[in-house]
């Protein structure tokens, strides 16, 4: 799994790439196989926004979030990409 991260205006920390990389691998079992994923940090006023972009086996997963500090937009982040292919897989098994 490649892991990038570009920030646009904001400092990252130096440890993000670490954490990030521990909460995406509990995604890895609701996805097959991780290819590459984009973490893109940047800042609007006071808010600092964070686009997650996963691209697992020729599917791409997205998702945007705001928050006052770059870790708990990523922790909720990855809670909403987590709810959202839940939800798809279900709608997958239920038509199939």
């Amino acid at each position: 799994m490649q892991i990038n991260i570009t920030a646009k205006g904001v400092a990252v920390p130096p440890d993000l790439k670490e954490v990030a990389a521990k909460k995406i691998e509990k995604l890895g079992r609701l996805l097959r196989k991780i290819d590459t994923v984009e973490i893109i940090c940047s800042r609007e006023r006071q808010w600092r926004v964070v686009e997650i972009m996963i691209n697992a086996n020729g599917v791409l997963v997205r998702g945007e979030d705001r928050a006052i500090d770059i870790r708990s937009a990523i922790d909720s982040l990855l809670d909403k990409l987590e709810r959202r292919i839940k939800k798809s897989r279900s709608k997958m098994v239920e038509h199939y």
